[in-house]
């Protein structure tokens, strides 16, 4: 599950144009990391070039389901890697301690 920042650095789609580590991963996507990223240029590009490697099946890409969008983006977005017990992957220092503290299993792009 990423969060917005390893989705607006590009880090998943360079991935998977060239070191291809997460090719046939499943891809869960957070309502609310969708709703931020639609509202960069950048966000919505990579979004586009993360959905065209759906579309030809280097990865699997499923929306997340997302039962209480009150919570702050960072909390909402641990919540639903526990949920669907996912692995959340960051660029983002702030997330990355508060899905660790939370005992969630994180990635940190670089």
């Amino acid at each position: 599950m990423p969060d917005s920042s390893a989705i607006k650095t590009g880090s998943l789609s360079k991935d998977l144009e060239k070191g291809k580590f997460f090719e046939s991963f499943t891809v869960l996507l957070h309502p609310k990391v969708k709703e931020e990223c639609n509202k960069t240029r950048g966000g919505k590009r990579e979004m586009a070039r993360i959905a065209d490697f759906s579309s030809i099946g280097r990865i699997r890409l499923i929306e997340a389901a997302c039962e209480d969008m009150q919570l702050p983006a960072d909390d909402l977005i641990v919540e639903g890697a526990r949920r669907n017990n996912a692995i959340i992957y960051t660029g983002d220092k702030t997330m990355y301690a508060t899905s660790n503290s939370k005992n969630m299993f994180c990635l940190k792009s670089v």
